[in-house]
Parts: C-alpha cells; structure tokens; sequence
C-alpha cells in the first residue's frame, strides 16, 4: 500500500503531457505564492501541473525556495517520534508502517476517504495544523475504490520527523525492507502492532477450528 501511495505522487505516467495540452508557461510571483500555498496543502503536483499549466521543475523550484517560509507558516510537533514512548506514538508508529510515506523532508498518511477521521486523529495526535486533501485517483487501491476512488491525505513537511522515524527503521521502500523499529520497547509492542493490522490488516475468525486468523 506504502508503495503505491507514493506512486501516486511522483508517478510520472499521471503528469499531463504539455505537448497534448499546451506548452508549460513561466510562473509569476503571484502564481509561485499559490503554487507554494496548494502544495503544502495537500494538493498533488500533478494537480498542480494540470491548474497551472507548468512544469513540475518549476514546481519543485519554487517549493525549494519558500519551504523555510511556509515550513515555519504551519505547526507540528516535530519532535513526536523522536523517543517511542507512549501506547499512541507506538499505534502511529505501525500505521505509518502500512499508510504511511517517509520522505527526505516530510511525513506523510493517506488513507480512504471513508477513514478522514482517522487522518484527523494522526493530525491531532502530531500537533499538526496542516491541511488535509482530499481527491479523487483512478488507479486507487481496493480500499479506496470501493469509498468511490477518494483519498484523504495528510502531508506533514517536517524534516526533523522524518528523520526520527528513519532511525526507527522506516525508509522511502519501507514495504520492501522494514525491519522491527529500532529499540520499540517490549511493553508497546501488542499497539504498534495493532497500528500495523489497522493499516493492512484483517482477523478472520476460523469456526470449524474455533482459531483466529490474522
């Protein structure tokens, strides 16, 4: 699911092609403040691209340039995965695991829109004031194909967060290469895990053997 979820922000194949729709046009100040502005509010780049009608280098260009400004603009407690100790940190911890993206600078959770609460929740619990998007994508997982393609999705820029969460062992291929978080202590183990099964997980109950299947 990680996996996926970050091929829907960078997949270049859902980038409009400017030579089908018109050539890419220089961004004014005015139009870099609100590209700036939409994209740390959620909005997809190739969102962005399609509103605007430029390219994602000048997108990427003007988000390096304003990122202290509109970093400091939105709050976050940058330090909340800095020592997993508490049950809540531990259960954010497994569902970042499973819904989550780790990038270099920024944090990210995208879930069906039928879950916005518990986006909501994730927002709360990380002293996050950002805004959360919600939109609509084609190649959506089953999850959200079935609330009607609709994804709510949080991004939180902070570096200092993804870097604490590195350390726990959570990487851009996480889904590939996780290994059990780094020093999670023994007591947390039963909510990370729990964490884990809410992001991409079930329990099925097995009658004729009277045994639980997770």
């Amino acid at each position: 699911t990680s996996a996926h979820f970050k091929r829907l922000l960078i997949n270049h194949s859902e980038v409009p092609n400017p030579t089908t729709v018109m050539p890419p046009r220089k961004a004014t100040l005015d139009m870099q403040a609100q590209i700036s502005r939409d994209y740390y509010e959620g909005m997809f780049v190739p969102d962005i691209i399609t509103k605007y009608q430029v390219s994602k280098a000048t997108i990427y260009r003007t988000v390096n340039k304003d990122t202290g400004r509109r970093t400091l603009a939105k709050e976050v407690n940058q330090d909340y995965f800095a020592q997993i100790d508490t049950p809540e940190k531990a259960y954010w911890l497994g569902m970042l695991v499973t819904d989550g993206y780790v990038g270099d600078t920024s944090v990210e959770l995208g879930l069906s829109v039928k879950d916005l609460e518990h986006v909501e929740k994730f927002r709360d619990a990380v002293g996050s004031t950002h805004t959360i998007g919600i939109r609509e994508h084609v190649h959506a997982p089953n999850d959200i194909i079935k609330s009607g393609g609709k994804l709510a999705h949080l991004k939180v820029p902070c570096k200092k967060m993804a870097d604490d969460l590195r350390k726990l062992g959570l990487t851009n291929h996480k889904s590939l290469v996780f290994v059990w978080p780094n020093d999670l202590k023994e007591e947390f183990y039963p909510d990370f895990i729990r964490g884990l099964l809410d992001g991409d997980g079930c329990v099925h109950y097995r009658k004729s053997r009277d045994s639980l299947l997770i």
